[in-house]
Order: structure tokens, then sequence, then C-alpha cells
């Protein structure tokens, strides 16, 4: 099974966002917390969708437990699957890519 490396980059982007649903009504942020860590877990089990246009960069929808408008964006990379952005689905597509070939 491969291992799950989260970029820094994104760890702060999750925290941001999660800290931003908090904020606006309570428990809402930490159920988007558990949606992301529930869709982080499984991801050396499960088929990825690749991103078409971003090279070897896939996805997954972040939709456990809410409507959320969020991807996980990953690359695997040998014996790993790095989460290079947790991303609004439609605010600046591919700000991420320079964490893709990091």
């Amino acid at each position: 099974m491969k291992l799950v490396e989260v970029d820094g980059d994104a760890e702060a982007e999750l925290i941001e966002t999660i800290t931003w649903y908090e904020e606006r009504q309570e428990g809402v942020g930490r159920r988007f917390a558990l949606s992301v860590a529930a869709k982080v877990k499984a991801l050396p089990i499960i088929k990825l969708r690749p991103l078409r246009g971003y090279g070897d960069c896939d996805a997954m929808f972040v939709n456990v437990g809410g409507p959320w408008p969020y991807r996980i964006i990953v690359v695997e990379r040998g014996s790993f699957i790095r989460v290079v952005a947790f991303a609004h689905d439609r605010r600046e597509p591919g700000y991420w890519l320079p964490r893709a070939s990091r």
C-alpha cells in the first residue's frame, strides 16, 4: 500500500478552509475536516480521476458529509501519493501546478 504525504502548502490551505467554515457556523469546519480525513485515508485504495490538461495529477472530490466544492489534488510518485492541494473547485484552476513538480 502506498504512503500518503501532504505538501506543506496544501496543509496550510486545508487549515485555512477548516477555519473559514468553522467561523461561519460552529461544527461545519469539523465536518469538513472529517470529510477530508476520510478521503485522504482512502487515497491508497481507490481509483483516482486524472485531471485532463494537468500532467500526471489526479483528483477526487471531497463530498462526504456535505456539499463541499473541493478536490484533493494528488500526484503519485513511486511508493507514495503526494497531496499537492485541497483546492476549491471553482477558484484559480491550476494554481497548485508548481507544487506537483516538487
